[in-house]
């Protein structure tokens, strides 16, 4: 028994030895009525991303960054719309990345490893990528549906 733990433990470390943790940190949707109708919506996708980790969406290498990552050409940029009332979905709302923000705090004198150039000796950064779009739920609602869900893909 004492040597299929001891086994099991060893192969354990070999796997985890070879896992990569990925760039993606976090990420929040939000939503807000745009004032217009109470039909229309602002929504609003947050990722926020690890500079010492792979860039997205192209992005231009970052100070930091020296991964060549497969999954840098994709974010969630994209939600779908679903009808609660009859679980069936109505849609897909494509998102605008409208700012890349560096939301590290530091010091004033250093900049954080977002930042360019990259002559800087502070080990961490933190980048929000804001994704916006405008949601129309007008002939979902003519159709009956009163109740919505929004995931990002």
């Amino acid at each position: 028994m004492k040597v299929h733990r001891l086994l099991v433990l060893i192969i354990l470390c070999i796997i985890t030895s070879f896992v990569k943790a990925d760039h993606i940190i976090g990420s929040d949707l939000s939503y807000t009525c745009s004032g217009k109708n109470d039909s229309t919506w602002k929504v609003t996708f947050n990722f926020y991303r690890d500079c010492n980790g792979c860039y997205v969406l192209s992005q231009s290498p970052k100070c930091g960054t020296s991964e060549n990552c497969n999954s840098s050409l994709t974010a969630p940029t994209a939600v779908t719309i679903r009808c609660m009332d009859n679980s069936s979905t109505i849609g897909t709302l494509n998102l605008t990345r409208t700012a890349i923000i560096d939301i590290t705090k530091t010091c004033k004198k250093e900049k954080s490893k977002c930042e360019q150039p990259c002559t800087t000796s502070y080990p961490y950064g933190i980048e929000k990528h804001v994704f916006e779009g405008t949601l129309d739920l007008r002939q979902a609602m003519k159709n009956g549906c009163c109740r919505f869900e929004l995931s990002a893909l």
